[in-house]
């Protein structure tokens, strides 16, 4: 088996989201810890009477533990989000790097190897895997009622169903590949 550019991809780009999750971790272990630290700091502290403004009242603590779990979705929505775009940034970046070695090929006269569209086969597998995953996503989502996040299933369907179509339409001879 020879060198598979996609497999060194995925392999890097898991061991990044490994690392950013670790230290998505970690931050949040150091907030945690800073936070219990400064609340216990405050409540040691003893106010002067006569300078010190009256204390404002405590906040409940379902009003806390509500606050401190939207900032831990927050956090973990943005660690997804950079992820992603990580993902996507070295995805480009490998689709570049093959078009460049394959132009400098073709540059010294050496043929490259291997077409680059996908065979029927594996186009059909991938429109199957992808469209069912959409459809799963989407009955998923839906039990959350009608909204934007929706789309979250929508589009990997219309995807898979695209590739679907492109197998059916080349099969019959009205699209080339």
């Amino acid at each position: 088996m020879g060198f598979v550019p996609g497999a060194v991809a995925a392999a890097f780009a898991l061991q990044i989201a490994v690392v950013l999750g670790i230290l998505a971790l970690i931050g949040l272990a150091i907030y945690l810890r800073h936070r219990e630290r400064m609340m216990s700091w405050a409540a040691s502290r003893v106010p002067l009477a006569a300078t010190a403004p009256p204390a404002p009242p405590a906040a409940p603590a379902a009003l806390e533990g509500a606050l401190t779990l939207i900032g831990v979705g927050l956090a973990l929505v943005l660690g997804l989000l950079t992820l992603g775009v990580g993902v996507w940034l070295l995805a480009g970046l490998m689709v570049l790097f093959i078009g460049l070695v394959r132009f400098g090929l073709i540059a010294f006269g050496l043929e490259p190897a291997g077409p680059l569209s996908v065979p029927a086969p594996i186009l059909l597998r991938r429109g199957l895997y992808t469209t069912a995953i959409g459809l799963a996503l989407l009955l998923g989502l839906l039990t959350l009622g009608f909204g934007v996040w929706i789309l979250g299933g929508l589009i990997p369907g219309c995807i898979g169903l695209a590739q679907l179509a492109a197998v059916w339409l080349s099969q019959r001879g009205w699209m080339p590949g």
